[in-house]
């Protein structure tokens, strides 16, 4: 891979920002136009710039659009009496999103009621309704869809976990009955299923996060015990991640473990333009090992791996706190067109490589934003805070090379142009500039 000169004092400043009491933050992804979507759930009425959101049930999903100077465009409501929320979504190439998550009884999206456990929705660019499914299961439990991406004609592609068959709208898919498997499925851009298919492990497993390559291929990352089985690869650990490549029908290409003696958990990835992997998350234990031989670390990392699930770099960020990866964790990620690459993670005092960021006093660390070239050299690194409780972080780029950021926490928290409110506790949304 080409890298370029390392900047120097190179930064980010505060662009605008905005905070929403009650919203849970699940994700954000560019509109296409300069300016961001957000999804994310609400257990009571929410204003997110466009006036109140009434929420009928105990949980609704909510989606809102908003401008390149952060001013409101469209926001919508999506519930019953019942529990409905988002839990991932993704943009299209022509403004829309495709939103996934679950549901109970029977939701208008928009285009009349559906019935299942689980969801997939598309909206246009202006907010309206385009499509809508539900998906049923055979048995009392819902699918885990904690991943949904879409390729540059369209093609959706949704995966996480299935306790009991579900008909993704081809039939119910195999189920191994030893508790939670893989499961993909993939679909038009009219809402129609392609295909789907179930990956069979033993107790507990799930796709966490899965991006389109630009040959139409799939990049996968997921957690399974003892064993999973990836098409012709049997995986084994006694707990373990996966990287993995598969092909635009879910066959298995390539594949390799990331183990850890305590834990490690997948939680960001993208694949960048040159079709690396990319991957953020926490990591503990004696032995963790990314590729290079097991290390004794504690913290957050980043990693890239190429197509054939090759090794290619990692940095490990450990945390401040011995014995603790609560306050040290990579919560999003994404890749710019040159293949830079901009890390949030939940942290005290990181070192990303230009020495350790500031600490403002958030309880279980602050807002650590970090951004890295293709190479994995770092560019520049930040903190804003104090941001007590923060949890969710996610990040996208906007044309132009604008870093977009969503996330949850308790405030008031200063994210670089004064205290964001969310009351006791709620979403922000924000836009820096490099």
């Amino acid at each position: 891979m080409e890298c370029g000169p390392v900047c120097d004092g190179c930064d980010v400043t505060h662009n605008w920002s905005a905070g929403f009491e009650g919203l849970d933050v699940q994700a954000v992804v560019p509109d296409g136009s300069g300016g961001l979507v957000v999804a994310g759930n609400v257990a009571q009425a929410v204003d997110l710039g466009g006036g109140v959101l009434e929420n009928s049930g105990p949980q609704s999903a909510v989606v809102a659009r908003y401008d390149t100077s952060g001013a409101h465009v469209w926001s919508r409501v999506f519930g019953n009496a019942e529990y409905v929320g988002a839990t991932a979504m993704a943009p299209g190439p022509d403004g829309s999103v495709v939103v996934v998550g679950f549901m109970e009884g029977a939701v208008d999206f928009g285009g009349g009621p559906v019935s299942g456990k689980t969801f997939l929705l598309k909206l246009d660019a202006s907010g309206q309704h385009v499509f809508s499914r539900a998906f049923p299961t055979a048995g009392p439990w819902p699918a885990s869809l904690d991943a949904v991406d879409v390729d540059a004609t369209g093609a959706i592609v949704v995966a996480g976990g299935v306790q009991d068959p579900v008909d993704f709208g081809g039939g119910f898919v195999e189920h191994s009955g030893n508790g939670v498997d893989l499961a993909l499925a993939r679909f038009d851009s009219g809402g129609h299923h392609a295909w789907s298919r179930t990956y069979l492990t033993h107790a507990t497993a799930s796709f966490y996060r899965a991006a389109w390559d630009a040959d139409g291929g799939l990049r996968v990352v997921g957690l399974f015990n003892l064993w999973a089985e990836l098409g012709d690869a049997t995986l084994t650990a006694n707990g373990g991640v996966f990287v993995a490549t598969l092909d635009g029908q879910g066959n298995h290409i390539a594949s390799r473990m990331l183990t850890a003696s305590y834990q490690l958990i997948p939680i960001a990835i993208d694949v960048d333009a040159a079709g690396d992997t990319v991957l953020t998350g926490a990591a503990d234990g004696s032995d963790v090992d990314f590729g290079l031989g097991p290390i004794e670390f504690q913290g957050s990392f980043l990693a890239k791996y190429g197509p054939g699930a090759e090794y290619r770099w990692h940095h490990a960020f450990p945390s401040s706190e011995p014995n603790s990866i609560t306050n040290a964790y990579g919560t999003g990620l994404a890749t710019a067109a040159n293949g830079d690459i901009v890390l949030v993670a939940q942290a005290n005092q990181p070192d990303f490589g230009g020495g350790p960021v500031a600490w403002h006093g958030g309880v279980d660390g602050d807002i650590a934003i970090a951004r890295f070239d293709a190479c994995g050299r770092h560019l520049w690194s930040r903190s804003v805070g104090p941001a007590d409780d923060f949890d969710i972080g996610r990040a996208a780029w906007a044309p132009g090379g604008d870093v977009l950021l969503a996330g949850v926490f308790t405030g008031p928290t200063d994210l670089g142009g004064g205290d964001v409110s969310v009351g006791r506790a709620g979403g922000w949304i924000a836009r820096m500039t490099p």
